[in-house]
């Protein structure tokens, strides 16, 4: 008796995590070493006593980590229809591909998904309590597909 793979949304838990390691290579190639510093300097141009001008005599640099939430944005492509004014021929380009036919979700928010589920392990509930915060209903059913 063969027992078949385990599947979720129709595809084996083996291809999702093959798909899942070339998500993570893709996310690695395209942003190998990400620069986390942002510089910002303060510097006062005249004195707060006497009003007169300043001069630099060394400086202190101190480094604050802080975290940038992610945010969910909506990318329209306009596809522009066109006629012919000869022949009457209408023309108008190809729509671009989506991963998901018919699907709003692009390829961005489905590597999320991927890595949230199966890299960090957070459960589907937990996905969409997050982008609850964030202003967006994905059910939890839409998670699974």
């Amino acid at each position: 008796m063969v027992i078949p793979p385990l599947k979720m949304g129709g595809l084996p838990y083996l291809q999702l995590e093959l798909l899942l390691d070339d998500v993570k290579i893709a996310i690695a190639a395209a942003d190998p070493s990400p620069d986390l510093w942002e510089h910002e300097v303060s510097d006062g141009e005249a004195c707060p006593i006497c009003d007169g001008p300043l001069r630099l005599v060394g400086e202190d640099v101190a480094g604050i980590l802080n975290f940038i939430v992610a945010k969910l944005k909506i990318v329209e492509t306009a596809r522009l229809k066109k006629s012919c004014r000869q022949c009457e021929t209408m023309v108008q380009p190809e729509a671009p591909s989506r991963p998901v036919p018919r699907g709003m979700a692009g390829p961005r928010l489905l590597a999320h998904i991927l890595v949230s589920k199966f890299d960090d392990h957070i459960p589907r509930y937990r996905q969409n309590e997050i982008f609850a915060r964030q202003g967006l209903d994905i059910p939890r059913l839409t998670l699974i597909d």
